[in-house]
């Protein structure tokens, strides 16, 4: 083994340490040039960096001012109409006229299955509390449910996460007798609260997710059959037994249409329908 002498072992050991405590020239020179270019560069970028994260902040305390402001012209407008939902009696119904209409000139009321295979997006307006289809923000989307709980049934309506509009209440006793009956009420319901409020301005399509293919149905092909009865109630006949509800649903439906606002239905899974399901739940006390 080779051995470095006493004085070429100390040599060695002051030249280490001494390449360790002082930079080497090009190191040196490396600084130099970091503070004169590099460095007034970098508290340039830090500086407009600072500026953009500020007024990002500024916008974005203007756009809630805004939509605030905005919010409450839209209470205001909201609170001009005075009229409340009513379910139509089977008298008022029966004094409706009976036009005879073609299948051809029927309107589709079917806007998605379950079997629809692309997903359809939907975005929120947080000016007005509802949900609007992506593809659109002249169409507004959502969601209702029906729940009944011995002789008591409730709906639930839901417009987006806070909505205002947002519903979870009891049904009248007397109006309806099973959940489909209380998803036909949900459905007048929401129909009537749009009619009376602002978003009817500019307003080209609503579309309404059902958690079952009952009211796809009874909108699409029961209520054309019921027209000429001036749905006239049975109870133990299928879609009869909620003729009356039926009747007051289609004509919400189609005045909706005379004034070319379309009204579709979207059939999506229960698991989907959560929000709507946990309001109805709400207003029976099973939350």
């Amino acid at each position: 083994m080779n051995f470095l002498s006493f004085p070429a072992a100390i040599f060695w050991r002051v030249t280490i340490n001494a390449s360790k405590s002082q930079p080497s020239l090009s190191l040196r020179i490396l600084h130099i040039k970091m503070d004169i270019e590099i460095k007034p560069k970098l508290e340039e970028i830090v500086k407009k960096a600072k500026k953009h994260k500020w007024n990002k902040a500024q916008k974005d305390l203007e756009s809630k001012v805004e939509l605030k402001e905005e919010s409450k012209v839209e209470s205001e407008l909201d609170s001009k109409f005075e009229s409340k939902p009513q379910i139509k009696s089977q008298d008022d119904l029966k004094d409706e006229p009976k036009v005879e209409v073609k299948p051809e000139d029927r309107p589709d009321r079917t806007f998605a299955t379950l079997d629809t295979e692309e997903p359809i997006p939907f975005v929120v307006d947080p000016i007005h509390g509802v949900m609007r289809l992506s593809t659109n923000p002249h169409f507004v989307v959502l969601t209702i449910s029906g729940r009944t709980k011995g002789f008591t049934s409730a709906i639930g309506i839901y417009f987006g996460d806070g909505s205002r509009r947002n519903m979870s209440a009891k049904i009248p006793d007397g109006e309806v007798n099973a959940h489909q009956g209380a998803e036909l009420y949900a459905v007048t319901i929401a129909l009537e609260t749009i009619q009376c409020s602002a978003l009817t301005e500019n307003l080209k399509l609503i579309i309404i997710q059902v958690g079952s293919p009952y009211i796809l149905t009874a909108m699409n092909k029961k209520c054309w059959e019921l027209l000429p009865t001036g749905f006239q109630h049975f109870e133990d006949r299928g879609y009869y037994r909620h003729a009356s509800v039926i009747g007051t649903l289609h004509k919400a439906c189609t005045e909706f249409e005379a004034a070319g606002i379309g009204v579709k239905f979207w059939q999506i899974r229960m698991m989907e329908n959560w929000a709507a399901v946990n309001l109805a739940k709400a207003a029976l006390g099973d939350l």
